[in-house]
């Protein structure tokens, strides 16, 4: 297997990606991994590698990158929107195709990126499958529930909350930029979440699009936010939610013992 570290331009920023190719290409078709969104990308990263890693041993390429304004690329969230990032997909699908000459993408994408990955806005064309592993059912829940982990965050931090859910919400609707455990989070990218919201509610899903929908859960049954995105957006669509035993991986800084996804994985 061979890792090479590449930059390319996508909104005239330079974006970060890993390149994961095998030591002999085994199929037609190759991978590109998107990341999630803040702090569940920090805890997720390694799982995500591990993933490539793996599917590289496979036979197969595998292409990773940090959208705009995360990790190593270039530009910040609060100078970001998620129309940057649904173009980031289509730029970062395109740079994989002209470095290894396959024309046919598989996109595995993990929680707000599963979710960005059915955008009508994301080019297609070349895409041979989804893989949505436990996406989230709405942009703007998701902001709001990484609100609620900040405010648990400062009270066990420091022992009090001088600000509340509300008051936040209200500083994003007005113009004002907010901290997220260290992510600004700008008032444009917040009504860009509502844009996106807003744009997936009014999309349809093309039946003969392949599409998995993973649902992660310690219990191993489907988890009430996979359960309530299969039901906004895949119920006229013949894809089925597949649940599988295994800790939210996202949400652990030391990562997790990931064998049930890579049951998974390894039937691809």
């Amino acid at each position: 297997m061979r890792i090479s570290q590449h930059f390319f331009k996508s909104n005239s920023t330079d974006l970060f990606g890993a390149l994961f190719l095998p030591d002999k290409q085994v199929h037609s078709s190759g991978y590109v991994v998107c990341h999630p969104f803040a702090e569940e990308k920090k805890s997720g990263q390694k799982t995500l590698v591990d993933l490539s890693r793996r599917l590289a041993a496979k036979g197969n390429s595998v292409f990773m990158f940090d959208f705009q304004g995360c990790g190593d690329s270039g530009s910040t969230i609060a100078q970001t929107t998620i129309r940057d990032w649904q173009i980031n997909i289509t730029d970062g699908i395109d740079f994989f195709k002209q470095k290894t000459g396959l024309e046919k993408i598989t996109l595995i994408g993990l929680r707000s990126a599963a979710t960005l990955l059915l955008s009508p806005a994301v080019d297609k064309k070349s895409v041979k499958k989804l893989m949505l592993l436990e996406p989230v059912p709405s942009l703007i829940k998701h902001i709001e529930d990484f609100i609620k982990q900040k405010l648990v965050n400062d009270l066990l931090t420091y022992g009090k909350i001088e600000t509340n859910k509300g008051v936040l919400m209200d500083h994003l609707l007005n113009g004002r930029s907010i901290d997220l455990n260290g992510y600004e989070i700008s008032s444009e990218f917040y009504q860009s979440c509502i844009d996106f919201d807003r744009e997936l509610e009014t999309m349809t899903i093309h039946p003969d699009l392949d599409i998995d929908v993973i649902s992660i859960s310690v219990s191993g049954v489907v988890s009430k936010d996979c359960a309530r995105f299969y039901q906004k957006f895949m119920c006229d669509h013949p894809a089925e939610v597949q649940a599988i035993k295994l800790d939210a991986f996202w949400n652990k800084v030391d990562g997790v013992k990931a064998d049930a996804l890579w049951e998974i994985i390894d039937q691809l």
